[in-house]
């Protein structure tokens, strides 16, 4: 499956986990299979101010760094058990359940979107932002 990209000037993608930068308009085209990242989706560590956030943080390492896989899975499963801890409603349960699920069958880049989810869930809950 060929997979096209258009990045803006200095965006950044990180691709088999290095992170590149984009200078001037670029397009590629990937040929075969790998970790794609692209700058929207990339969150910086100091950006994981929150349990949600920092599950989507965790999530994306586990994406693009196989490598450390087993880490990044040990640090989601405690943000994750602190999740449902604070849960409350489905707008946090279901996702993080959905995201759990996809984990588990090592579908990283599927469970980004459930993180985002609960991001979205946990701007809404003044005292779950409060708490990381």
């Amino acid at each position: 499956m060929t997979l096209r990209i258009s990045l803006r000037d200095g965006e950044p993608v990180i691709i088999n986990g290095a992170l590149l930068r984009a200078r001037g308009r670029t397009d590629f085209t990937l040929e075969n299979q790998c970790t794609v990242l692209r700058g929207r989706d990339i969150m910086m560590p100091d950006q994981a101010t929150s349990p949600a956030r920092e599950l989507y943080y965790c999530c994306q390492m586990a994406y693009v760094e196989p490598e450390f896989r087993q880490d990044h899975q040990k640090r989601l499963l405690e943000v994750l058990k602190i999740i449902f801890d604070q849960a409350s409603g489905p707008g946090v349960v279901q996702p993080a359940v959905a995201m759990a699920q996809k984990v588990a069958q090592g579908d990283f880049y599927a469970a980004l979107a459930d993180c985002r989810q609960l991001m979205a869930a946990e701007d809404t809950l003044p005292e779950a932002s409060e708490a990381a």
